[in-house]
């Protein structure tokens, strides 16, 4: 299991352990959930050990408005795809970001969304509506 998260950085964690049914498999989930909340309230952050992904070409105006000297922390992982070795995630702030790593996590492309579909400078953040 892969684990992502946005501190500090995008980061990502390898699961590898096994567990002998559903039941224990939840159980030891909720376990390191907890484990994992008391690290992050005392250190910041879930993953010591979690790799820090590098993202390249990721343009200016993602998460902070052109000429703003302030940017909240609003960035969101939306969807995961794993497509032949490759995966690829959708980043949410003030448009949507495609990010994609080879199969060893290694920064393979940024696409961003068409620049009509991204907000105008003194903007409401855009949002998507869900499907229906």
């Amino acid at each position: 299991m892969l684990e992502f998260h946005l501190s500090g950085g995008l980061h990502m964690k390898k699961h590898t352990s096994h567990a002998g049914s559903l039941d224990s498999a939840v159980q030891a989930s909720m376990e390191e959930i907890a484990q994992k909340l008391v690290m992050f309230e005392k250190q910041n952050e879930f993953h010591p050990n979690s790799l820090k992904l590098k993202i390249e070409e990721l343009e200016s105006d993602f998460a902070c408005e052109p000429g703003n000297s302030f940017c909240p922390g609003t960035t969101k992982i939306v969807s995961i795809a794993k497509e032949g070795k490759s995966r690829n995630l959708m980043l949410r702030n003030r448009y949507d970001v495609e990010v994609s790593f080879d199969d060893q996590f290694r920064w393979l492309r940024t696409k961003d969304s068409p620049p009509n579909s991204r907000p105008k400078s003194n903007s409401i953040p855009f949002v998507v509506a869900p499907n229906k």
